[in-house]
């Protein structure tokens, strides 16, 4: 079965799953709980908020011959990014620590994770209200025991923490398929930097 006909399947299958109201509850009950700050700001922006585009794009669109969505198809593909958004979260968190495991890796208090997470000097993200710091920031050799140039690289990204965690974990083209963090950590500091501070700029 190809990637696409997968697809298929997981969007009927969520659609014949939400149909059921107390299912649907559930889940709803479920997502809320799980999603944390940051879940709940992008599903209100993009399933919630979602508008109905302007007459003249239609026209546009119809014009090239672009495919167009009615509304219930256009958020079904919004709350299928949704599924995706959440697991893609799920890997990342996979491989992660508590505040307290990142105190004791660092040997500082777990007040002083908070803090520097706080200020931009580690990455945590929101777990069920508990503090994840995914390890890929971990390095024995870097400065405080994390990698290099990542806390400025980070400040250079203009997104969620999410966001800056998926940009820099992420295969990237510009380094040959590699994720800028492992280019960060072969000291290229200013490379990966460079492209940071590009990011969203024509």
């Amino acid at each position: 079965m190809s990637p696409a006909q997968k697809q298929s399947v997981t969007e009927d299958m969520l659609c014949q799953f939400l149909q059921n109201e107390a299912k649907s509850r559930e889940f709803a009950h479920f997502l809320m709980v799980t999603i944390g700050p940051e879940g709940n700001k992008w599903l209100a922006q993009r399933v919630f908020e979602t508008t109905a585009a302007p007459e003249a794009d239609f026209v546009f669109a119809k014009k090239i011959r672009a495919r167009q969505l009615d509304p219930e198809k256009r958020r079904l593909l919004e709350v299928t990014s949704l599924f995706r958004y959440f697991e893609h979260r799920k890997q990342l968190l996979e491989n992660s620590l508590t505040a307290q495991e990142a105190s004791e890796l660092l040997s500082v208090t777990k007040q002083t994770i908070h803090d520097r997470t706080r200020d931009g000097k580690l990455i945590g993200l929101l777990e069920n209200n508990v503090l994840r710091l995914p390890t890929f920031q971990f390095d024995p050799a870097g400065p405080n025991g994390i990698v290099a140039g990542l806390p400025e690289v980070m400040a250079a990204v203009h997104s969620s923490t999410f966001g800056k965690i998926s940009w820099i974990t992420a295969a990237n083209r510009v380094f040959n398929g590699r994720a800028p963090i492992d280019i960060l950590k072969e000291g290229r500091i200013d490379e990966v930097l460079e492209q940071a501070r590009s990011l969203g700029v024509a």
